[in-house]
């Protein structure tokens, strides 16, 4: 763990919203018994108690209570790009439009460790897009996340 960030930032979607993003190597996780890789990845997604690049800063215990609503149900989106695109339901709460062809990962767990790394645990989809997030793991290249987030914001000034 205390993995490096390759590099975060910002950057505008098509609907002009900014999104944060880390870049970050993924790493493969072995498999216990064969030490062989066991087909999922971990890597850096977000960090907690900073101030980020899109001027955000998420609480640790804010953060963590959203991980463990998704543990809970058992990580219901898949991981896709571009961002997708979020509405309000029927029951006045975020939803997002998943689109297949956009769908690259399905996630299994998410943590927290000591230097405020937020690390996701995830397994490629067998789909167009999960196939080009592939491309690059198999290349040795490094690619971004950017979480999606829903709740309430609060304005703070923080350090001017």
């Amino acid at each position: 763990m205390g993995e490096e960030l390759l590099k975060s930032g910002v950057i505008v979607d098509e609907n002009g919203e900014k999104r944060e993003f880390y870049l970050t190597e993924p790493k493969a996780i072995l498999d216990e018994t064969t030490n062989e890789p066991s087909g999922w990845y971990k890597q850096i997604v977000s960090l907690v108690n900073v101030v980020n690049d899109n001027v955000r800063l998420y609480p640790r215990a804010v953060y963590q209570a959203a991980l463990d609503e998704l543990k809970a149900q058992n990580f219901p989106y898949a991981g896709e790009h571009p961002h997708p695109v979020s509405f309000i339901g029927a029951d006045k709460r975020v939803h997002f439009k998943t689109s297949i062809p956009h769908s690259a990962v399905k996630f299994r767990d998410a943590y927290i460790d000591e230097q405020n790394q937020v690390w996701a645990e995830y397994m490629l989809l067998d789909t167009e897009m999960g196939r080009q997030v592939k491309s690059f793991i198999d290349s040795g290249l490094p690619f971004g996340f950017s979480n999606r987030m829903t709740g309430e914001t609060a304005s703070r000034t923080i350090n001017d």
